[in-house]
């Protein structure tokens, strides 16, 4: 577990969300690059569970733990897409949003420069 310092002011810039509602997690793996990358840190607003609600990259939690997914809803079905931004992993297509557990949305990264 590691924290970062962020002002509330600026908080309320990207989400509205009580404070308790908000993590910070890092990434790990290769599957969203190039949006996200293994080491970077991403702020999650864990009031936004609702996929269906707004396309984004989400948090969701499988069998494997926890995974970051751009969840993408396919208009006028009622299904979502899950899909990594690296072009070597398949989309999950046509998923009934109730089996899919979100945990919240991706809202702000973080990355080291240079290194």
């Amino acid at each position: 577990i590691h924290r970062i310092a962020f002002r509330e002011a600026w908080i309320r810039t990207v989400s509205k969300a009580p404070l308790d509602q908000l993590a910070v997690i890092s990434v790990d793996g290769d599957s969203m690059e190039p949006t996200l990358r293994p080491g970077d840190t991403v702020l999650v607003d864990f009031r936004q569970n609702r996929p269906g609600d707004k396309d984004g990259i989400y948090v969701i939690r499988t069998g494997n733990g926890l995974q970051v997914k751009r969840v993408q809803v396919e208009r006028g079905k009622g299904l979502v897409t899950i899909r990594s931004d690296n072009p070597a992993y398949e989309a999950q297509r046509s998923l009934n949003p109730d089996d899919i557990q979100v945990v919240g949305r991706v809202i702000w990264l973080g990355r080291q420069v240079g290194a």
